[in-house]
């Protein structure tokens, strides 16, 4: 902090050149498993320190140049309590400097590694951008490798531009077999230049469906395009990691945006949900389509907590079955489902329904992946990002069924609510930081037989089991699919606590029966990869695996999602090395996630 500190105060905008600071970390490689060595670093464009001024750098109550001094004030102290920090924790602080240029002040650190360290990547950020094909416009060299480091850290393919005869150049290269699904647009260009660029590019081969992300010279919000939903405007300065991929993730539909409306208050207060059917003759009762036990289960909790009954279903079929005996005031559908799909099922609705328009909201892991604009155009009014968030969800609801009005009856399709990106800097919520499905568009399940469970409704959190339900807390070794064996730990980091309490809220009973709940199905769909396997039918393995990756995503098993990311995508490209790579995995992480549940 101190050093940050002392660059800020040394750079400033002179002589045309615009001052500039770049704080740092750098594992260094010394060939341990034991221990790991980090050098941070703090570079200006400052006033830089002459030779003679450095080596006075480190003593106490000393400073570069007495001019220095009576122009931006300071003991000395600060630097020299710097180097005695550094030595204290076994390392070294040191300084590059160039007079009139700038310097650089670093240090290295070596610490021992933690014995419970889990190998892999960083997922902090929760944002996979693995598989993405990105096109990285960039004419600042510091900027450019930065994006580029954080693009190829999480996985993605990166192809980098500079100046304009280079980015005409790749751009002219892309084909239709091989397209961008991002492009990264930097200052290197005004807005108006941006919006030409994107313009330009639509028509040709390899951008019909790209996102772009635009950077501009700003902090605060980056927030999606007030005309175009396929662009995100992020502001770049200070540019943080966290961030920019946040905003990448956003532009390829692998993360939420922030719904913001006039009416969205801060926390959410339990409110009382009526009985059924006190809720079916407001003409408020809500229907949900989701074929996930997990997620019905979430979404149903959700919606008690924000004073909403709810009747569910598990497909289409038996959806638009309910729509036609009852009264209802909203639809929420899963995008995907055996039977007969949410557009299927909206399709059906508008064609059927004569005394006005049912506001029909979308649950999508695809959103701005084209998948909005396919809800959009399905005839649904609107949509929510998977896993649902419980703030989100309040808005969504207010917006459509106000609590004191009557039920709200659209008269057109209208945009979904203009979504922010976080401030920069802040990471964003565990619950909220992904629901990563690549470019997945899955077709509706064809090997899976008509769900035989009848519709369940639900009311004030109270489930009514369907007839055939198995009890949600079946023993190991019972469990259909489960495969016997030693569990490979205590199930330490197999769940992010917060994730589900971020959906449901802090009731820690409830997570912990929603958690019991989640292991018998998630047994059950790691069963039905196995028969895909067995079967050679890689789309049997893909939808399997989607499955289970939506609802482990609900409840924080980020570890088992991620894995069944790259299992869906596997099977969908039928790429039988990538399943044959994965899917031998999914015990040891369910295992680990079984004895997480049952120490909970």
């Amino acid at each position: 902090f101190n050093l940050a500190g002392n660059a800020i105060k040394f750079t400033n905008n002179e002589d045309g050149r615009k001052g500039r600071v770049i704080v740092r970390a750098d594992r260094v490689d010394d060939g341990s498993t034991d221990t790991a060595t980090v050098r941070y670093e703090v570079r200006d464009n400052g006033i830089g320190i002459s030779e003679e001024g450095r080596s006075r750098l480190f003593q106490a109550f000393s400073q570069a140049e007495e001019s220095t001094t009576r122009r931006f004030g300071g003991t000395g102290l600060g630097l020299a309590i710097c180097g005695r920090l550094a030595t204290m924790m076994g390392g070294e602080i040191g300084c590059d400097s160039v007079e009139g240029e700038g310097s650089t002040f670093h240090f290295q650190v070596t610490y021992r590694m933690a014995e419970n360290t889990r190998t892999g990547r960083d997922m902090s950020g929760r944002h996979d951008l693995s598989g993405l094909r990105i096109l990285l416009a960039e004419a600042d060299d510091d900027r450019r490798a930065f994006l580029h480091r954080y693009l190829t850290h999480w996985r993605a393919e990166v192809v980098e531009a500079e100046d304009n005869a280079e980015f005409s150049a790749r751009a002219g290269a892309a084909t239709d077999e091989a397209p961008f699904d991002v492009a990264v647009l930097g200052t290197g260009w005004d807005m108006a230049g941006k919006e030409a660029i994107r313009h330009g590019l639509r028509d040709l081969p390899g951008f019909a469906n790209t996102r772009y992300v635009c950077l501009r010279r700003g902090r605060r919000l980056a927030e999606q395009h007030a005309e175009d939903r396929d662009t995100i405007i992020f502001g770049a300065t200070p540019l943080t990691r966290s961030g920019f991929v946040r905003a990448v993730a956003i532009a390829a539909g692998r993360a939420s945006p922030e719904v913001k409306h006039r009416d969205d208050a801060p926390g959410v207060k339990r409110a009382t949900a009526p009985t059924v059917e006190a809720a079916e003759a407001q003409g408020r009762l809500i229907l949900l389509a989701e074929d996930n036990e997990t997620n019905q289960k979430v979404i149903t909790r959700q919606l008690d907590l924000l004073g909403y009954a709810v009747y569910v279903t598990n497909d289409g079929r038996e959806a638009l079955e309910a729509w036609k005996s009852r009264r209802f005031g909203m639809v929420l559908t899963d995008c995907h489902m055996p039977e007969m799909d949410g557009y299927e099922l909206t399709g059906a609705i508008r064609e059927a329904e004569t005394d006005g328009r049912i506001p029909i909201i979308a649950i999508t892991a695809n959103a701005l992946q084209g998948e909005a604009d396919r809800c959009l155009n399905a005839g649904m009014d609107d949509y929510l990002s998977k896993p649902v968030e419980l703030d989100k969800l309040k808005v969504m609801l207010a917006k459509w069924m106000p609590v004191d009005s009557e039920p709200a009856l659209a008269s057109e399709p209208t945009m979904a609510p203009e979504p922010l990106v976080e401030p920069l800097g802040e990471p964003a919520p565990a619950a909220a930081a992904e629901a990563p499905t690549g470019t997945m568009d899955m077709d509706r399940p064809k090997a899976v037989k008509p769900s035989a469970r009848p519709p369940k409704v639900m009311s004030s959190g109270q489930p009514v089991a369907a007839a055939g339900d198995e009890p949600a807390t079946a023993s190991p070794g019972k469990v259909p699919g489960k495969v016997p064996g030693k569990v490979n730990g205590n199930g330490a980091g197999a769940i992010d606590p917060k994730a589900l309490a971020a959906l449901v809220g802090d009731d820690p009973d409830l997570c912990r029966q929603l958690l019991k709940e989640f292991v018998e199905p998630s047994w059950r769909y790691i069963g039905e990869v196995k028969e895909g396997v067995e079967s050679a039918s890689a789309i049997s393995v893909a939808q399997a695996a989607h499955k289970l990756k939506s609802s482990s995503r609900a409840v924080g098993a980020h570890q088992l999602a991620d894995l069944c990311l790259e299992l869906e995508t596997a099977g969908k490209a039928g790429d039988w090395d990538g399943i044959g790579a994965a899917a031998p995995r999914l015990d040891d992480l369910m295992q680990d996630v079984q004895a997480y549940v049952d120490r909970c």
